[in-house]
């Protein structure tokens, strides 16, 4: 069994055989079951984000890979799963969630990334991936079948233009083969030539096949250029409405940033005159809180007072009673004396 870490080796050539074809049709219709199955569109309660119409090469072009993938998953790694044969996988969940999810996206927006996680969620289940698949496992397989369509692409063109030459070619000739047999017959009309009118009803035949077959020819490439040219306008007003969103979302935070910066200010300015007020009101209050610290600082000083009043008393006493003694000794001795 090859490795899933192993650089996958695939064939050069990747074209369907008839069965493929059959296959890749199979997956293309179950890719459709997602719009005709869903009750919730089907009911008309949700309404799909894209129409299977706008996104018909694509889901064309995730069947051819998922087809070729399935092919080769056989060959490289020598075994068969039957989650590879299964043929939706969880392709209609992702188709949902893209459709209907909480981040709606329009295949639009990537269409190579739309093919791809197709493709991966077709060979997943609610589990994951099954057995020896992984994301790098299949991200090669895509990648190499990638490849294969840009190298087909200028084999195709040359080829289409060799058939265009082949066409015009053939047709003048026909025409001119036509011209000359219609001038034939209608000189051999009196000879009732019946083997003139047998080849012009053949000719008649083929020739309704062909116009059938172009007329088919052209529906398919009026309805693809059609396809085409609504991608393409999808696309032109999808960057349209995001540059609108872009410039709305610069305009807004222009805009925001100018309120925070003039709210700012504001705040600023009022606190500036919330500080003026204050100061002129301390300003008024001032010789109030002068005389009260005046106040203040007297009846501070009064215990002070009382203190040292009360520290001097003793001492008071003292004084007066040494003057009282030397009065009565002053009077006794002027009254010895006299």
């Amino acid at each position: 069994m090859a490795s899933t870490t192993e650089k996958l080796n695939l064939s050069a050539n990747f074209e369907l055989t008839p069965i493929q074809e059959r296959e890749k049709r199979e997956v293309e219709e179950q890719f459709g079951e997602f719009w005709k199955t869903n009750l919730r569109i089907s009911r008309g309660f949700s309404t799909p984000f894209f129409s299977r119409d706008e996104i018909r090469d694509y889901l064309s072009e995730a069947a051819e890979d998922i087809v070729i993938i399935r092919s080769q998953l056989e060959k490289d790694f020598n075994e068969s799963d039957p989650m590879w044969n299964v043929l939706c996988g969880n392709a209609r969940e992702y188709l949902w969630n893209l459709s209907n999810g909480a981040q709606r996206q329009h295949p639009f927006e990537n269409t190579q990334e739309f093919v791809r996680s197709l493709v991966k969620s077709t060979f997943k289940d609610s589990a994951g991936y099954r057995g020896t698949l992984s994301e790098q496992v299949i991200d090669g397989y895509v990648d190499e079948i990638n490849n294969w369509r840009k190298s087909r692409v200028p084999e195709r063109e040359k080829k289409l233009r060799n058939l265009e030459e082949e066409i015009d070619k053939h047709w003048t000739e026909v025409k001119g083969l036509w011209d000359q047999a219609k001038s034939r017959g209608q000189l051999s009309q009196n000879n009732n030539d019946d083997l003139f009118l047998t080849n012009a009803e053949a000719v008649v035949k083929h020739l309704a096949i062909i116009k059938d077959s172009l007329k088919s020819l052209n529906e398919r490439e009026v309805e693809r250029h059609n396809r085409q040219d609504n991608e393409r306008k999808w696309k032109e007003d999808f960057a349209s409405k995001r540059k609108a969103e872009e410039e709305q979302r610069i305009k807004d935070e222009e805009e925001n940033k100018a309120k925070a910066a003039n709210k700012a200010e504001e705040e600023r300015q009022a606190a500036q005159q919330q500080h003026l007020q204050q100061m002129q009101l301390h300003k008024k209050n001032l010789p109030q809180l002068l005389h009260l610290l005046q106040t203040k600082k007297e009846l501070l000083q009064i215990p002070q007072t009382l203190t040292l009043q009360i520290n001097k008393a003793p001492r008071l006493l003292l004084i007066q009673k040494q003057f009282h003694l030397r009065i009565v000794k002053r009077t006794q001795l002027n009254a010895s004396m006299n």
